[in-house]
């Protein structure tokens, strides 16, 4: 293997933790905030769960488009 297709492989790898680490922290980050956001806006609990439980379905649609 040549020195340019190791740097294109170490990239790789280092976008794709990069990538997962902050979709990984991302979830870590809006979950312990749904009691402070219904507390604050004074909204059933149902509807503050709502970004936490939707963000897995709009990142996998989203995926779909920068994969063609």
């Amino acid at each position: 293997m040549n020195n340019e297709a190791t740097f294109l492989m170490k990239k790789s790898s280092f976008l794709f933790f990069l990538t997962m680490f902050l979709i990984g922290t991302d979830t870590f980050l809006i979950s312990p905030l749904l009691p402070v956001l219904t507390e604050t806006y004074k909204i059933p609990a149902a509807i503050s769960g709502w970004p936490s439980s939707r963000w897995p379905h709009f990142s996998a649609a989203g995926q779909q488009v920068p994969g063609q």
